[in-house]
């Protein structure tokens, strides 16, 4: 199935992806191409503002798409050479979100059992308590991704002592 790919300016030029309803253009279109059906898709999204003015615009077939969706904003349409690339800058900085995603609800956790050690006068575990929460700080500068260069790499590594999504 072929879509449309543009810049997006709310994605800071970053690729959207459109697709097309085949099913309907066919039934109510049976004697256009696929190609008329896809220019008059693109056609109608400028017309109604859905592409920007003047922004580039390549179809591509769907499998051709990067198959990781999690790193969807670090998208980058290359349309010299009609591909969506992964911007690996963009991906990291999107995977590191996700840890410290994580890392915020297991924050919450450990201030739960700061409170009940505390209350209970536990040294033992506010001292682990203390520990923990030092791990969980330091995390961002502690774990880097800058040695991961492509998404499937990137997608795998997860810090250790943290758990998964």
């Amino acid at each position: 199935m072929k879509v449309y790919v543009f810049n997006s300016p709310s994605n800071e030029g970053g690729a959207a992806i459109g697709n097309v309803a085949w099913d309907f253009l066919r039934s109510q279109y049976p004697a256009r191409s696929d190609d008329d059906h896809m220019a008059f898709a693109i056609s109608e999204a400028q017309r109604v503002g859905n592409i920007p003015p003047g922004a580039d615009v390549m179809v591509l077939e769907k499998e051709d798409l990067p198959a990781n969706w999690d790193y969807f904003n670090a998208w980058t349409p290359n349309f010299s050479g009609k591909a969506v690339e992964v911007d690996m800058e963009k991906a990291r900085a999107i995977h590191m979100d996700k840890i410290r995603h994580v890392r915020a609800g297991e924050f919450a956790k450990e201030d739960v059992r700061f409170q009940i050690a505390s209350d209970a006068k536990d040294a033992l575990t506010l001292d682990a308590v203390r520990q923990r929460r030092t791990f969980l700080r330091d995390l961002p500068e502690t774990f880097s991704l800058d040695g991961y260069t492509t998404v499937s790499a990137l997608a795998a590594a997860w810090p250790p002592g943290l758990p998964l999504p």
